[in-house]
């Protein structure tokens, strides 16, 4: 796992939920993460983020896999001590949101405060 070094764009998945993708044209990147997360909260609390696109390496127990809504997302990044764009290679080459806390290492400066 590695930081992600492209650009991504939140699009519409199948399930009508938002999924991070990999585009050339994209506006978020490795570098703008607090942007992004800035960008989401603008909008409506009850739209959904596939779960595929949002790592929790929170210390919470494993919950089940359906997306998420923006608010749950937010509220998960109040609490982390880090947010990073990284490439994710299981199952497939993939963007993610990594939102981690208690690291022990020098917090990042992504961190984001709504």
């Amino acid at each position: 796992m590695a930081n992600f070094e492209g650009n991504v764009s939140w699009v519409s998945g199948k399930d009508g939920s938002l999924e991070l993708r990999a585009r050339s044209e994209g506006r978020w990147n490795a570098d703008n993460v607090p942007d992004m997360i800035k960008a989401l909260s603008g909008l409506a609390r009850d739209t959904r983020v596939s779960h595929w696109s949002i790592w929790l390496d929170l210390g919470l127990p494993e919950g089940d896999r359906k997306p998420m809504k923006v608010s749950e997302l937010l509220a998960f990044c109040k609490t982390a001590d880090k947010i990073e764009l990284v490439l994710v290679k299981r199952p497939f080459p993939q963007p993610k949101l990594k939102l981690t806390r208690g690291t022990g290492k020098a917090k990042s400066n992504a961190k984001v405060v709504l």
